[in-house]
């Protein structure tokens, strides 16, 4: 159901508001995340970006740590058509509310395998979607390992680990959607990558995005 599901975004080069391109919760925390877009002069090929968090409710601080400059246009398989992906990192504990001027450049993954497209475009437009990715961060990078005390630690990211007891387990769900039900990391890229034979008879690797796990990712522009 969630890629059926849209925020809007309204293009507009002068007097730029923050608009909101994504919501979601993590240690008990909600947020939104808001961008302001800058164009070239005489089309909305995005220059830079202004990009905000805001902490609606929760104990836990999200900041933004990275804005990837890289816009990516790669074929969505659940939509069935190509997007923008766009990157945005987040870390818990972490109050950095905003991060300015990020320069923005385009990279097209388009090559006609899962759908033709005449031209790659290099503007936002109302053709196209952008997938918002938040990636998160782990807070315990480096520091937890098998001989950790989990009692040691003042605070646990809920968004990797789940506490049990004197023992600490990873984050992972059941893809009932697959066929073997096989488990999945919620936090790998969902840009993956499988291998074809085209018609010349030369294997070619291919990359595609899959919107999973659900959230509000799917952005309009108009």
């Amino acid at each position: 159901m969630h890629e059926t599901l849209r925020s809007s975004f309204k293009l507009q080069k002068e007097n730029a508001e923050w608009q909101r391109i994504t919501s979601d919760c993590a240690n008990n925390t909600f947020f939104s995340i808001y961008a302001k877009f800058y164009y070239e002069e005489d089309s909305f090929t995005p220059k830079s970006c202004d990009v905000r968090i805001q902490n609606y409710t929760g104990s836990i601080t999200y900041g933004i740590s990275k804005v990837e400059s890289e816009i990516k246009f790669i074929y969505d398989k659940d939509i069935k058509d190509y997007v923008f992906f766009f990157v945005i990192k987040l870390k818990p504990l972490f109050a950095n509310d905003e991060v300015n001027n990020v320069a923005l450049d385009f990279m097209s993954f388009n090559n006609n395998h899962y759908k033709e497209i005449s031209e790659v475009p290099s503007s936002f437009s109302n053709k196209h979607l952008m997938f918002v990715h938040l990636e998160y961060e782990n807070h315990h990078e480096g520091i937890i390992n098998s001989e950790t005390n989990i009692n040691e630690l003042n605070f646990i990211d809920q968004n990797h680990f789940l506490r049990d007891g004197d023992q600490i387990k990873g984050v992972s769900f059941i893809d009932f959607s697959s066929v073997d039900n096989k488990l999945y990391d919620p936090h790998e890229s969902p840009i993956k990558e499988e291998l074809i034979i085209p018609t010349s008879g030369e294997q070619q690797t291919v990359f595609y995005v899959s919107s999973r796990p659900c959230r509000d990712i799917y952005v309009r522009f108009f």
